[in-house]
């Protein structure tokens, strides 16, 4: 069996995942991220609600029904589906506007910058900037300026 390239099958992959997330049982979801490395196949997923882990063992099925019957991976391979955690940056404004209210860490020009999460336009986002434990300044980032941006979490 023939495996397609790298780039030609996360394509396919990808343009599957996005097929099936524009279903019935899907229209609140949407594809994060896709990675793939060392035979592990990473679908970072969301929606507006989050997602259960139900869906994402539903989800896993599909992708890997697919993968088996067009031969897209090599014989052995992992799959991991799940929604991105704290851990990984967002890369979508629908995530940005799922989180507003939230504390976020924000990589502008080099410098990691902490500040609450006030809105979110098409423009880029506005937060309150924390400058000291007193001190917050609104302060307005455009897409272009947001090198990365995590959410934070809190612990009361």
């Amino acid at each position: 069996m023939i495996v397609p390239s790298f780039f030609t099958h996360m394509l396919t992959i990808e343009a599957y995942i996005e097929d099936v997330l524009e279903g019935d049982d899907y229209q609140a979801h949407y594809l994060v991220e896709l990675v793939e490395r060392d035979n592990l196949l990473q679908v970072f997923w969301d929606s507006d609600e989050g997602v259960t882990l139900a869906e994402c063992q539903r989800l896993s099925r599909l992708i890997e029904a697919h993968i088996e019957e067009h031969g897209l991976m090599p014989e052995t391979y992992k799959i991991d589906v799940s929604s991105p955690g704290l851990s990984r940056p967002l890369k979508l404004q629908r995530q940005y506007v799922k989180n507003i209210g939230r504390l976020l860490s924000v990589q502008h020009e080099g410098e990691k910058l902490k500040g609450r999460l006030l809105e979110v336009t098409d423009a880029g986002i506005k937060i309150d900037l924390i400058k000291s434990k007193k001190e917050t300044v609104s302060t307005l980032f455009s897409w272009d300026e947001i090198e990365e941006a995590k959410v934070v979490p809190e612990f009361k």
